[in-house]
C-alpha cells in the first residue's frame, strides 16, 4: 500500500463524499491491507462517476462491503485481499533483520511450480487464494435479474505474479496453455467455477456468485485489461447473460479483461 497516496489523494476526495467516515477512520487507526484496499476500490468507481453505500446489509447478520444502484440494478461487491502466506513473510522478517545495514536491508524468496513445500509452491498458492475467495459468498442473497453480486479480489500478494493463465486456473481449471496447467501433488486443481467443484462454501459461491474480478494491482486505476480479469458465473445459466450486459455498462469495471469459459485442451 501506497501510504502517501492514500493519505494525500484517496482520503481527501472520499471525504467530499460523505459516504466513508466509518473506512476512513478504520484505516487511520489500523492501517490494515484490508481497509486500504477497500479506499482503493471506493476512490476508483467513486471517481468515474459510481456512488457505493459502505458495509450494508444483505442479510440479517451480514453486511458486504459496498452495495450501489446503478441503472435499475443493485449490486453488491465484497472484496477479498489476502495476504502473503505466514511462512513466506515469517522468513522475509528474518532476512531483512538478518541483512540490515546502515539502515538497508533486503531479501529474496523463490517461489517455483514444483516445490515440495507448499508454501514455496506457487500452484499451492492458488489454492490458498481459492480458500479466502470461498469464505465470503455466504455474505449474499441469490442474485435475481437485477441483483447482482460481485467478489473483487486482490490478488498483488497472493501469487509471485498474476496473469490470465492464472485466472483462468484459479476459476475454470484449465490454463490456455498447457503448459501453464496448475497442479499440485500431481493433480490438476480444480477450478472454482468448474462444473463438479465441491468444497467448503463451494456450493454458496456458485449459487450466488454473479461474477469473479482478479486484480493483479491495486493503484488509483486497478482496472485495465493487463492488470485485471473478469469473468461471469456460467453456471448460472439464465443469469449469466443478464451480469454480463450490467458489468458492461459500469465504468471503470467495464476496463477489465472479460475471460470466457474455456474447454479443457488437456
Amino acid at each position: 500500500m501506497n501510504i502517501n497516496e492514500i493519505e494525500n489523494t484517496i482520503i481527501p476526495f472520499l471525504e467530499s463524499k460523505n459516504n466513508y467516515s466509518v473506512l476512513i477512520n478504520l484505516f487511520q487507526s489500523q492501517k490494515t491491507k484490508g481497509h486500504a484496499f477497500e479506499l482503493y476500490f471506493a476512490y476508483s468507481m467513486e471517481h468515474n462517476g459510481i456512488e457505493l453505500e459502505y458495509e450494508r446489509k444483505a442479510r440479517e447478520d451480514k453486511t458486504v462491503d459496498f452495495y450501489c444502484a446503478y441503472n435499475g440494478n443493485e449490486i453488491w461487491f465484497e472484496l477479498v485481499s489476502p495476504d502473503m502466506n505466514q511462512a513466506l513473510k515469517d522468513n522475509i522478517e528474518q532476512q531483512l533483520k538478518d541483512t540490515e545495514n546502515d539502515g538497508v536491508s533486503h531479501y529474496e524468496v523463490l517461489l517455483t511450480n514444483d516445490h515440495n513445500n507448499p508454501n514455496y509452491n506457487c500452484d499451492a498458492q492458488l489454492i490458498k487464494l481459492q480458500e479466502k475467495i470461498l469464505e465470503k459468498p455466504n455474505k449474499f442473497l441469490s442474485p435475481t435479474d437485477t441483483t447482482f453480486n460481485i467478489l473483487v479480489v486482490d490478488c498483488s500478494t497472493a501469487l509471485r505474479a498474476f496473469d490470465d493463465d492464472d485466472f483462468r486456473n484459479l476459476t475454470y481449471g484449465y490454463a490456455k496453455n498447457p503448459a501453464y496447467q496448475a497442479r499440485f501433488n500431481g493433480k490438476r486443481i480444480e477450478g472454482l467455477l468448474e462444473n463438479g467443484f465441491s468444497k467448503r462454501g463451494s456450493k454458496e459461491l456458485q449459487k450466488n456468485l454473479s461474477a469473479l474480478l482478479c486484480l493483479e494491482k491495486v493503484n488509483l486505476n486497478p482496472f485495465n485489461s493487463k492488470h485485471a480479469y473478469i469473468s461471469c458465473n456460467p453456471l448460472l445459466t439464465d443469469h449469466y447473460a443478464k451480469a454480463i450486459g450490467c458489468l458492461s455498462e459500469i465504468k471503470p469495471i467495464n476496463a477489465s479483461r472479460y475471460i470466457k469459459p474455456i474447454k479443457p485442451s488437456i
